[in-house]
């Protein structure tokens, strides 16, 4: 039997087929010096190793050739006048990493269905479960609203949501105003934040705009809504119309 501890090893200035393949030959005819027969040489997918040079080196000693398949690519769109560009990492998937292998990365996403993505399309990569993440909160009110209560009411609630033994160990900062972040047509807009565990945003969130909304209920506070306004003539020139018209549908009486 061959010993297992029989290799041999030569650091060369890079990985072309010129250099390659005489230290292929070099090392076939060292091992055949020592009666080991090669029957088999496995390469990675350098282009050394796929090159008719290094097939041409291994066939008349009978050695096979083996080299990992390469990763598959992902298909060219074809280009379309109405078509964006596309992005070049490839299309976002929004899921949480459920597994690695040697040529890719799984991922779940939350509704169930499972991506398989080949290192060589994944591009820039947003980690949303890192040590803490900011969630921000926008209320509309109508402009006869007073912001400052507001303001005390949204820093009560994020004090007492704090409190709260479910939520308590999920906030890191807790629900604070920022200020009027709009103006807008119908409706100012506030803003409120907080920083929580990531991942755990979502269901503070809904809590928070039930609490909003209840105490802003309370204490009379309006949630904005577009509203329609109609600008007419006014009620006395209006109701002197309706007496005219009223007048012209009298019967006249005979003479």
């Amino acid at each position: 039997m061959t010993p297992r501890g029989w290799r041999t090893a030569r650091v060369l200035s890079d990985e072309r087929k010129e250099s390659a393949v005489p230290f292929l030959e070099r090392a076939l005819a060292w091992f055949a010096g020592l009666g080991v027969s090669v029957q088999r040489v496995m390469t990675d997918n350098g282009s050394a190793y796929r090159s008719h040079h290094w097939r041409a080196a291994c066939r008349p000693r009978g050695c096979a050739t083996s080299e990992p398949s390469p990763t598959p690519r992902a298909p060219k769109a074809r280009p379309s006048g109405s078509a964006k560009p596309a992005c070049a990492s490839g299309p976002t998937r929004k899921a949480s990493v459920e597994g690695f292998s040697i040529r890719s990365v799984r991922l779940r996403h939350h509704r169930g269905p499972v991506y398989t993505v080949p290192f060589s399309l994944l591009g820039a990569i947003q980690n949303q479960s890192r040590d803490w993440v900011i969630d921000k909160i926008a209320v509309g009110v109508t402009y006869d609203s007073d912001l400052e209560k507001a303001r005390k009411l949204i820093k009560q609630i994020g004090l007492d949501l704090q409190e709260d033994l479910e939520f308590a160990p999920l906030i890191l900062e807790p629900l604070k105003m920022q200020g009027v972040e709009q103006l807008g047509d119908f409706a100012v807009q506030i803003r409120a934040k907080m920083m929580t565990v990531p991942g755990e945003q979502f269901v503070i969130r809904r809590k928070a705009y039930a609490m909003i909304k209840k105490a802003f209920d309370e204490n009379g506070i309006k949630f904005a809504f577009p509203t329609v306004q109609v600008a007419g003539e006014t009620e006395a020139a209006t109701a002197a119309v309706a007496q005219h018209a009223l007048g012209l549908t009298r019967p006249v009486a005979a003479g």
